[in-house]
């Protein structure tokens, strides 16, 4: 097994950035799952017993979040292209343009 290979455990394997960068993404959103877990036990007068509920719904909650920031900043990209591609356009293409825009929510 590689793993015994006394030469092996002994040396330092370099971390990309990449994976520097994707480990602390999920620290921070495993930490910000913690403090809302918490949160919710505490909103809930500190009743013990309901850790992994309250966990399995702060969980829920961050990565909705999360993915909703994702959809919102693609979308706002898209729109952005997509109004620069169009500056140039008749009014009523820019006057659509304006209907879709979206606003921070």
């Amino acid at each position: 097994m590689l793993a015994r290979d006394p030469i092996i455990m002994n040396q330092q394997i370099p971390i990309s950035p990449v994976e520097t960068r994707t480990t602390k993404s999920l620290d921070d959103r495993q930490e910000h799952i913690r403090r809302r877990a918490f949160e919710i036990y505490e909103q809930r007068g500190r009743q013990d017993g309901l850790d992994l509920e309250d966990w399995l719904q702060a969980e829920s909650e961050v990565v909705t979040a999360s993915h909703s920031r994702a959809v919102r900043s693609a979308m706002e990209d898209w729109l952005k292209a997509e109004w620069e591609s169009y500056a140039g356009s008749s009014q009523s293409q820019q006057k659509r343009l304006r209907e879709l825009e979206v606003t921070p929510g």
